[in-house]
């Protein structure tokens, strides 16, 4: 099942859930139709809602169909099946049942779980999963995963297969009933990580990690069992990746699982953290029962679960080892927080990637605590570290500070006065180094951690922040390294407010402040030493910070004098290190800024000068170091750049090749990360302009297809977090898009509905970030397309009231007296929409249509390469001549 189908799926499923039964049926046969595929898997679904079934019970193996009559269960007890005969049954389900056997040869005494196939649910899909488990524990040789012994066919050609009998309780019964210390109840779970490491050293992802797959035997030796939905990796077809049949425990399946995407390792390692959390708090992350599947589902993927340590259980106690020890009375142990917190939580995140990157990582994490060593699941900070290194050292710290203690005593009376003549300065000095620790620590380590969370999160981060910067700077002077570092801090809060073309809060004014902040930092740092080459890159940085975020308030002049002083900067920088990778990579991006800001306001042909040099640079360095996708990715870009600059020159062909080469780069660094937000919206933006592209060539099918998968992935990436108006502004770019070339195609109608939910988004961009005049140039300039769309309908009426209000908003933009040719270009197409539909005020249709002239003749003077400029005056001389 892919991810569309399952999101079709919980749509109906969502509206059934809250119909009477009547109301439901009718519901169904209207929304499925003649789909009875669909209306199946629903059906299946809405059987779990009823009282009587209780789906966080459930094993995978027993939802696959209804449970076969006892009495036929019971039929098989003294029956021998190949070479061995059925004591007793030990389990069953709806795909077949576990019977408790042993050998009947008399070879020699065994005794072994046989899992027998039912007739009755007898299928290709039933066989095919049968055989698959079969196979995967045929590859699996582990001392705690229970092993098959033998497999063969019944007389009636049933497959059934014979693996290691395992007594025991499962692995949070076993730790409860001992009630373990919390050394050896973590101890145990690394035992069942090594489990699934080596599955997943076998391309084997289990898929159904719980308790009651880990059943520990009286040694306390766990055994892992249950492989009957496990994804063997190396033979299974890509569908089967997704979950199928809804085949999982909810209580112990991951978000992606319970979303029904594609399956990595991670999924096992999120299985893996709802078990630990379960043998740490005796409780699971999340209260799922009676809740119907639409809350299961919202609760899974959307809730923040409780750390361990804050789960009240009063019937739930953990020693630790010095209390087992002892035999002292079972305390909740205060060990919970911070470190095991940490380590649960993070193997709980509800993004895969954020997770541990494979089981070993997250045993690892565990060994460490148990050894008292930092963990990964925290900042390694240096009190952190310190504080471990006390606590697994204590005899050897205790005796170094009583000889330290003695020296102190020694030396205190020579250096008395000297420390009073100190002390002062040193108050002074350690409330200096706490205010910039902790400014530090909002800025890096808070803002990484929160790099996936909802922009509201950053907006307090930068509020916080920029207050103690503020009050750091005052003490800052002649300290130039504490200078430098404020420098980067304001430069990494206006990014985090708005990064000019990529994501942020959406706050561009606040971030120009700050990075003014940073310049005028980083300036008097480079006057003191002009030699100095990191000083000199930094600076060029905050040149080129401000320049994007002057494109985004339309200040065009102030974006092309930045990008000059950032080029000049850098190439005087590499005089003295031609070859420095930071400096040339950074020259490169120079480069490709400075051919924007020309592209803007002057001429292709330059920019394309610009655009070359900075995809030179950078193939260079791609080649330099092939295993850097970053390199391979500004090659993309600046190959996107260059494409853009030809479509505006009217080379169609040639700008296809740039964008074709870019978009198989994005294409292979996505599918290399395919988790990775980042090279998903790279990926959607390479797609988008490869559909641009293949529509300016004509072939509009083409550019459908490749537009409709830019708007999808976008559409997620937005959908994960609204609030991020960078994905909202993309998103909008896609509708845009697609709706020009609906509108190519003859289709007006999807035209007007992608057009509005284009204008929609952007204003929704615009009421949070207030100063950016790019989002409504863009406004306008969908307005008008809209118009066309409405006016291709034969609805002129109509068409000229948008198209004034267009006009409006394009005359808007230009009233803060900007020198933007992009916006001028608008105005004047607006003024002849708004001429060309107004039929019965002849003299201001004409006098709009000479204004327009004026401007497009201006602008054909200024950048006489612009194709679609010459054309647009072509068209208004011709529009005057016939109408006036």
């Amino acid at each position: 099942m892919d991810a569309t189908r399952w999101q079709q799926i919980k749509t109906i499923l969502d509206k059934a859930l809250d119909a009477t039964p009547t109301a439901r049926c009718r519901y169904l046969a209207e929304a499925c139709g003649a789909d009875a595929d669909l209306r199946r898997e629903i059906e299946d679904l809405l059987e779990f809602e009823k009282p009587e079934t209780n789906l966080l019970e459930k094993s995978a193996f027993s939802i696959l169909t209804e449970d076969a009559p006892r009495a036929a269960q019971k039929s098989l007890i003294g029956k021998q099946i190949g070479r061995y005969r059925i004591i007793d049954e030990l389990g069953a389900g709806g795909m077949g049942a576990v019977y408790l056997a042993e050998r009947a040869d008399g070879a020699f005494e065994q005794r072994v779980a046989l899992k027998l196939i039912r007739r009755a649910v007898v299928s290709d899909f039933v066989l095919r999963r049968f055989v698959n488990e079969r196979q995967i524990l045929a590859s699996l040789e582990h001392p705690n995963i229970a092993h098959l012994i033998d497999g063969g066919t019944t007389d009636d050609d049933l497959p059934f297969f014979v693996m290691e009998y395992v007594r025991g309780e499962n692995i949070v019964e076993f730790a409860r009933s001992r009630n373990l210390p919390l050394a050896d109840r973590l101890e145990l779970f690394r035992k069942v990580c090594a489990a699934v490491s080596f599955a997943h050293q076998n391309l084997v992802i289990h898929r159904d990690l719980k308790p009651s797959n880990i059943l520990v035997t009286k040694d306390g030796t766990p055994k892992l069992l249950d492989f009957g939905i496990a994804k063997l990796l190396k033979t299974e077809s890509g569908h089967e990746t997704a979950t199928q049949h809804f085949v999982f425990t909810p209580e112990y399946a991951s978000p992606e699982q319970i979303r029904g995407e594609n399956l990595t390792t991670a999924t096992d390692v999120y299985s893996l953290g709802v078990i630990l959390y379960e043998l740490l708090s005796g409780a699971r992350p999340f209260r799922l029962g009676g809740k119907n599947l639409a809350e299961v589902i919202r609760t899974v993927t959307r809730a923040a679960p409780t750390p361990p340590s804050a789960v009240q259980n009063s019937k739930f106690k953990i020693q630790n080892s010095k209390q087992a020890d002892q035999k002292s009375k079972p305390q909740n142990p205060k060990s919970l927080r911070g470190d095991l917190d940490n380590i649960v939580l993070k193997a709980l995140k509800k993004e895969p990637e954020r997770r541990y990157s494979s089981v070993e990582q997250f045993s690892e994490d565990v060994r460490r605590f148990l050894k008292g060593l930092p963990v990964a699941a925290r900042r390694d900070t240096l009190r952190y570290r310190a504080r471990k290194f006390v606590s697994r050292n204590p005899l050897g710290v205790a005796a170094s500070l009583i000889a330290a203690a003695a020296l102190i005593a020694g030396i205190f009376t020579a250096g008395y006065q000297a420390r009073i003549a100190n002390v002062e300065r040193a108050k002074a000095e350690r409330r200096f180094n706490d205010v910039r620790r902790l400014a530090n620590s909002f800025i890096f380590e808070i803002n990484e951690k929160i790099e996936a969370s909802p922009i509201k999160a950053r907006e307090l981060l930068v509020e916080r922040a920029v207050e103690y910067l503020d009050n750091l700077a005052k003490e800052a002077e002649g300290d130039a390294g504490l200078q430098a570092e404020l420098a980067t801090a304001y430069e990494k809060i206006g990014e985090v407010q708005n990064r000019g073309f990529s994501s942020g809060t959406g706050n561009t004014s606040g971030a120009l402040e700050n990075h003014r902040k940073a310049l005028r930092i980083r300036e008097k740092l480079f006057s003191g030493a002009p030699e100095n080459l990191s000083h000199s890159l930094d600076l060029a940085s905050s040149y080129m910070n401000i320049a994007d975020l002057s494109v985004t308030v339309g200040d065009t002049t102030a974006a092309l004098i930045n990008y000059q002083q950032a080029v000049s900067t850098i190439e005087t920088a590499l005089r003295a290190d031609p070859r420095d990778p930071d400096a040339r990579r950074r020259l490169a991006l120079a480069y490709a800024r400075l051919g924007q800001g020309i592209l803007r306001s002057g001429s292709i042909s330059k920019s394309l000068e610009y655009y070359e040099k900075a995809t030179a640079i950078s193939k260079e360095l791609a080649r330099e170091f092939p295993s850097d996708a970053k390199s391979r990715r500004r090659v993309s870009v600046y190959k996107q750049y260059t494409a853009y600059a030809l479509l505006e020159m009217g080379q169609e062909a040639e700008a296809f090749g740039h964008i074709a080469e870019a978009h198989e780069i994005e294409r292979q660094i996505a599918e290399s990360e395919p988790e990775n937000l980042q090279n998903r919206r790279y990926l959607s933006t390479a797609k988008l302009w490869l559909g641009i592209a293949l529509r300016r060539l004509g072939r509009r099918e083409e550019s459908l297809a490749q537009q409709i998968k830019a708007l999808e992935i976008q559409q997620n990436l937005y959908e994960a977090d609204k609030s991020n108006v960078a994905d909202a502004n993309a998103l909008a770019d896609c509708e845009l898009e697609l709706g020009w070339t609906f509108s190519e195609n003859g289709d007006q109608k999807k035209a007007v509905e992608h057009f509005e939910k284009a204008i929609a988004l952007y204003e929704s961009v615009a009421r949070v970030d207030t100063a950016n005049l790019s989002v409504l140039r863009q406004i306008a300039f969908t307005r008008r397309h809209l118009g066309d769309a409405v006016f291709k309908t034969k609805n002129a009426a109509a068409a000229a009231k948008i198209y004034e209000t267009a006009l409006a908003e394009s005359e808007n933009v230009l009233q803060k007296d900007l020198p933007n040719s992009e916006f001028r270009h608008d105005k004047a197409v607006c003024l002849l929409r708004v001429a060309a539909t107004d039929a019965r005020n002849k003299t201001p249709a004409a006098e709009k249509i000479e204004q327009a002239i004026c401007i497009l003749e201006k602008l054909t003077a200024e950048s006489p390469e612009h194709k679609q400029r010459q054309t647009d005056l072509e068209n208004a001389r011709r529009l005057l001549r016939e109408k006036f």
